[in-house]
């Protein structure tokens, strides 16, 4: 699976233009909603970078392309799962 956002994280800070360092945290777990065992799967992508303005695009363009492809590669289940944590890391 980390090979697969890293392909898609690649991709998409090369259309960015981005220059930063960016960083992925990725889970994903079984969310039991009654008592008979049905539920949900729960995923969250984070995503750590000095430039989140630049991934998500004019208007959120890149954002939801790229959200798109997460989607149809099963990482995540709805565009809402990708959030931006905004950092200071710089490469040394």
């Amino acid at each position: 699976m980390d090979n697969i956002i890293q392909r898609i994280l690649r991709r998409w800070k090369q259309e960015s233009k981005a220059t930063s360092v960016i960083q992925f945290k990725y889970t994903k777990r079984e969310v039991c909603d009654d008592g008979e065992g049905t539920g949900h799967t729960e995923t969250r992508l984070k995503i750590y970078t000095s430039q989140p303005g630049f991934l998500i695009g004019y208007r959120g363009n890149l954002f939801y392309k790229y959200a798109a492809e997460f989607l149809k590669e099963k990482i995540i289940t709805k565009p809402d799962d990708i959030s931006f944590e905004e950092t200071s890391w710089k490469w040394v």
